[in-house]
Protein backbone atom coordinates (compact mmCIF):
# COMPACT_ATOMS: atom_id res chain seq x y z
CA UNK A 1 0.00 0.00 0.00
CA UNK A 2 1.26 3.23 -1.13
CA UNK A 3 1.23 6.48 1.41
CA UNK A 4 -1.41 8.99 0.81
CA UNK A 5 -0.33 12.22 -0.89
CA UNK A 6 0.76 13.87 3.10
CA UNK A 7 0.98 17.21 1.07
CA UNK A 8 -2.63 17.43 0.50
CA UNK A 9 -4.07 15.17 3.32
CA UNK A 10 -1.75 15.73 6.39
CA UNK A 11 -2.37 14.46 10.03
CA UNK A 12 -2.37 17.41 12.16
CA UNK A 13 -2.44 17.52 16.21
CA UNK A 14 -6.05 18.38 17.28
CA UNK A 15 -7.43 15.91 14.61
CA UNK A 16 -9.82 13.46 15.60
CA UNK A 17 -10.18 9.64 14.79
CA UNK A 18 -12.85 10.37 12.30
CA UNK A 19 -10.23 13.10 10.77
CA UNK A 20 -7.35 10.78 10.56
CA UNK A 21 -9.04 8.05 9.10
CA UNK A 22 -10.17 10.85 6.01
CA UNK A 23 -6.91 12.10 5.74
CA UNK A 24 -4.87 8.86 5.87
CA UNK A 25 -6.84 5.82 6.04
CA UNK A 26 -6.76 2.97 8.02
CA UNK A 27 -2.90 2.36 10.11
CA UNK A 28 -0.78 -0.52 9.33
CA UNK A 29 -0.86 -0.70 13.18
CA UNK A 30 -2.48 0.24 16.11
CA UNK A 31 -0.65 0.15 19.52
CA UNK A 32 -2.15 1.17 23.10
CA UNK A 33 0.15 2.20 25.76
CA UNK A 34 0.04 3.92 29.09
CA UNK A 35 2.20 6.95 29.48
CA UNK A 36 4.50 7.78 32.33
CA UNK A 37 1.59 10.14 34.14
CA UNK A 38 -0.51 7.11 33.44
CA UNK A 39 -2.91 8.56 30.28
CA UNK A 40 -3.57 5.74 28.08
CA UNK A 41 -2.53 6.60 24.33
CA UNK A 42 -2.43 5.01 21.38
CA UNK A 43 -0.68 5.14 18.70
CA UNK A 44 -1.50 4.52 14.71
CA UNK A 45 1.22 3.56 12.61
CA UNK A 46 0.99 3.84 8.76
CA UNK A 47 3.93 2.47 7.30
CA UNK A 48 6.85 0.36 7.98
CA UNK A 49 10.61 0.74 8.72
CA UNK A 50 12.66 1.32 7.01
CA UNK A 51 10.00 2.37 4.70
CA UNK A 52 9.04 6.03 5.86
CA UNK A 53 6.64 5.57 8.89
CA UNK A 54 4.13 8.09 10.41
CA UNK A 55 3.46 7.79 13.90
CA UNK A 56 0.22 9.24 15.19
CA UNK A 57 -0.26 9.40 19.08
CA UNK A 58 -3.92 9.82 20.45
CA UNK A 59 -4.70 10.42 23.68
CA UNK A 60 -8.59 9.82 24.50
CA UNK A 61 -9.71 11.13 20.66
CA UNK A 62 -7.50 13.66 19.85
CA UNK A 63 -4.15 13.35 17.82
CA UNK A 64 -1.71 14.84 20.49
CA UNK A 65 1.77 13.78 18.80
CA UNK A 66 2.98 12.70 15.16
CA UNK A 67 6.23 11.69 14.22
CA UNK A 68 7.77 10.57 10.75
CA UNK A 69 10.70 8.51 10.61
Amino acid sequence: DALPDLAEKRPDVGMDREEILAAMGRPDRKVRERDADGNDTEDWIYGHPPAKTIFVRFSGDKVIQIDQF
